[in-house]
């Protein structure tokens, strides 16, 4: 059996660690590379301390285009840069009414994914057994059900079998 040292797993988790943040910093880099090339007035609204997080953070040595003939949508960008930027637009662009309305949507949303959590990892019920319908079997196959004893004849006894048979036929 092989033995797992803490060390081995104390490695695992600093690699997992750094996958991690080496997402968020390449993430970081888009979001600057899309705030670079976004309308100055929507840039302003982003207080300055969140863009000098952004700055000091991201990956300098990650090389991101924007393609200005596509749109926002049409972009290939990661999954965190789409969070990113999500938050950005709801906490920052948009108006109050509409952060109301998505913030409402949010809670929602987790409200929805807690139930269903709820609902297939249930503690009440992890432990109880489930209740499987028996099969219904008729009467008649429950009859034919009885053991047989089965003897292969042997040979001679098959040849006398056959000479019966046909002397009974003619």
């Amino acid at each position: 059996m092989e033995k797992v040292f803490i060390y081995d797993i104390i490695k695992q988790i600093k690699k997992e660690v750094n996958v991690m943040e080496e997402d968020l910093r390449k993430a970081l880099t888009e979001v600057d590379k899309i705030l670079e090339n976004t309308d100055e007035e929507l840039v302003k609204k982003i207080p300055d301390n969140f863009k000098n997080y952004i700055k000091e953070n991201k990956d300098e040595n990650y090389v991101f285009e924007v393609d200005t003939e596509k749109g926002l949508l049409e972009q290939d960008l990661s999954y965190k840069t789409k969070a990113i930027l999500s938050l950005i637009y709801r906490d920052y662009f948009c108006s109050k009414e509409e952060r109301e309305e998505l913030l409402r949507e949010e809670r929602e949303e987790k409200l929805r994914e807690e139930e269903e959590k709820r609902k297939r990892y249930n503690p009440d019920d992890l432990f109880k057994k489930e209740e499987k319908p028996e099969p219904i079997q008729k009467e008649e196959e429950q009859k034919n059900t009885a053991l047989v004893e089965y003897s292969e004849l042997k040979w001679y006894q098959k040849i006398y079998q056959k000479i019966l048979k046909f002397f009974k036929i003619r």
